[in-house]
């Protein structure tokens, strides 16, 4: 999994919105990643057993992770860049999850015919 280090509250200060949107986006994509990554090692658990006790911790630190990122920069006094760039990810999550839903859809049809 990718660890993504966020910048001290002095650079944060220093940086303008469009900058601080970047740094919340980047975070974001990062944690997407990671939980492919979390998924990835589930599948793989199917058959290594060992790897499933490992599965918990992976998920509780993309987890703690995720939270201690958006309540950092909430506390910071950058809500308008978060809700911003979160509002985006919800755009783009509920377009990843509709494309999917419409591919399981044909898959389902067409084993049915």
């Amino acid at each position: 999994m990718y660890k993504f280090d966020l910048p001290s509250n002095d650079d944060l200060s220093r940086m303008n919105k469009g900058q601080r949107l970047n740094i919340i986006r980047k975070f974001l994509a990062t944690a997407r990643h990671n939980r492919l990554i979390v998924h990835q090692e589930l599948v793989r658990s199917t058959f290594e057993l060992p790897l499933r006790p490992h599965l918990s911790t992976l998920n509780q630190i993309q987890i703690s992770s995720f939270y201690e990122f958006v309540d950092n920069f909430a506390k910071n006094g950058y809500q308008d860049e978060l809700l911003e760039a979160i509002n985006e990810e919800t755009v783009a999550l509920e377009k990843i999850i509709s494309a999917y839903e419409k591919r399981m859809d044909v898959s389902i049809s067409d084993q049915s015919n």
